[in-house]
């Protein structure tokens, strides 16, 4: 076997083995957030590295609501009284949008926020 077909599939191996994550690092933290929904707002302090695993707590505290986080095809719905726990990991910089997905109101178009992933 030539020195370049070696090549090609130890290349090929590792490329598979490291499950394609060009870019993300593993070594990121899993940082948990508060989350609360709210007519017509969401309030959080959620900040994020490339590669850390989010895990938000998100609650309601009036009526049924909905969180769309669509870089991350992520849409859960969120009862009063109740906490949805989403957990993904952030893999591309940037500002990361999310929206209320149940109508919960006048206000509900105008329902959403954002965070930064540096």
């Amino acid at each position: 076997m030539s020195y370049k077909k070696i090549f090609l599939a130890l290349a090929i191996s590792i490329v598979i083995w490291t499950g394609f994550s060009f870019g993300v690092s593993d070594s990121g933290e899993v940082k948990e957030f508060d989350v609360v929904a709210s007519q017509f707002r969401f309030e959080h302090d959620i900040s994020a590295n490339i590669g850390d695993t989010l895990r938000l707590k998100v609650t309601s505290s009036d009526v049924v609501h909905g969180i769309y986080i669509p870089d991350y095809d992520i849409n859960e719905q969120v009862s009063p009284g109740q906490t949805t726990i989403i957990e993904f990991k952030v893999t591309k910089p940037g500002q990361v949008m999310f929206i209320c997905s149940v109508m919960c109101g006048s206000g509900h178009m105008s329902m959403g926020g954002s965070f930064t992933v540096n």
